[in-house]
């Protein structure tokens, strides 16, 4: 293994608090926040005034500049393609490079699992809870021949870009989706549509938790329980805790069947309002509201997917303001959807399946090319 050190210059920085959201004009402050994966994102929510930038230096940020978070969630690695001026946090590190590195190379290095390792090790050693510049000076990095740093960038790139073009099909399919869901389920007021409430089509109830002070509750339990951060799986095929039977018998949380509509009550941040369908038979807490619907002339995923684009509406709904609020049994009986015929519904349930279908297709596409790009980077980063 060949090692040569890098050279790097570290910048000093403008507190977050300085800065306000992007007008024009005004240069990008980047922030750890701002790394998606190899890159970062160019839309950053925070720009340097112009009357605070003449106070601190910029940075061109180019093809031999590498950007590192070094404190925070330690191991971030960017680089930027488009040249960009900008002002740099003080959680990042600002490393030079010299001429005879591929930034791209060094990027994907330290991207792997053994520059990753590195990485953390240095904190490790050091028995310090950040990356410092120094550190980063001292990694021993690997440098082959301009030509061989070539050769790997040009093979990891090919992955990158295929990924980046998956990402981008998944988007806009979305989009599609949900312009034709907003489009299909716009049936208030229409003729011949009439009005009902969920209370009229089904039973609406809560769940419940059985003691967490009790392991004989808990442990080694077969018994899917879901929890309301669950319900942004939208379609639920699995929990994350599983309870036993005494757990079960010692609470007031309810069996719901497969492919019952349920609605999160409450919740940290943008839950409340969440509808998801469950693909198997659970229990839920006491912040879901399970619909369960016995009528033959309803299709449940048309309420399921109604209600997912009456999102904003149910927050509004629900009582208290902003992230206090709640929705309630009472509430969500009351609610009204469009009642259509079963052939009309099955219709629009067909076409937002197939969206549905193509997108999880896609996203299985997505996570095999990610998985494929992880293997090749190790394995052609680790000069063993």
């Amino acid at each position: 293994m060949i090692t040569k050190q890098t050279g790097f210059d570290y910048s000093k920085t403008i507190k977050p608090s300085l800065v306000n959201k992007k007008i024009d004009g005004y240069l990008p402050f980047i922030q750890n926040k701002d790394f998606e994966g190899e890159r970062i994102n160019l839309n950053t929510d925070y720009y340097v005034p112009s009357e605070i930038a003449k106070k601190y230096p910029k940075i061109l940020l180019d093809s031999t500049i590498l950007l590192i978070s070094i404190s925070g969630k330690i191991g971030n690695v960017g680089f930027y393609n488009i040249p960009q001026t900008s002002f740099v946090g003080g959680a990042i590190c600002v490393c030079r490079l010299n001429k005879d590195v591929n930034g791209k190379y060094i990027m994907y290095f330290l991207q792997s699992s053994k520059g990753q390792f590195l990485l953390l090790h240095s904190v490790k050693a050091a028995s310090h809870s950040n990356i410092t510049v120094e550190d980063i000076r001292k990694l021993p990095i690997p440098i082959p021949s301009l030509s061989e740093q070539s050769r790997i960038v040009g093979i990891l790139d090919s992955f990158t870009d295929s990924i980046e073009n998956l990402k981008q099909q998944i988007a806009q399919r979305r989009k599609q989706y949900e312009h034709y869901r907003d489009q299909l389920l716009d049936l208030e007021g229409k003729e011949g549509v009439e009005m009902k409430t969920l209370g009229e089509i089904g039973k609406c109830c809560a769940g419940a938790t059985p003691s967490t002070k009790n392991d004989d509750y808990w442990n080694n339990g077969n018994i899917p329980w879901m929890s309301s951060g669950e319900v942004h799986q939208g379609v639920v095929r699995q929990t994350a805790k599983l309870i036993t039977q005494l757990g079960f018998d010692n609470c007031s949380t309810k069996w719901l069947p497969s492919n019952t509509v349920v609605i999160a009550l409450a919740g940290q941040g943008k839950t409340r309002g969440t509808v998801a369908i469950t693909a198997i038979e659970l229990c839920t807490n006491q912040s879901i509201c399970g619909i369960i619907i016995n009528r033959n002339d309803i299709n449940n995923k048309y309420i399921y997917y109604y209600l997912r684009t009456r999102y904003n509406d149910l927050r509004r709904v629900s009582s208290g303001d902003g992230t206090r609020g709640g929705l309630n049994l009472k509430m969500i009986e009351s609610y009204k959807f469009p009642y259509i015929s079963l052939e009309k519904q099955n219709k629009i349930v067909s076409i937002l399946d197939t969206f549905e279908a193509s997108i999880s297709n896609l996203e299985a596409q997505l996570a095999q090319r990610q998985k494929q790009y992880e293997y090749y980077r190790n394995q052609l980063l680790t000069f063993e």
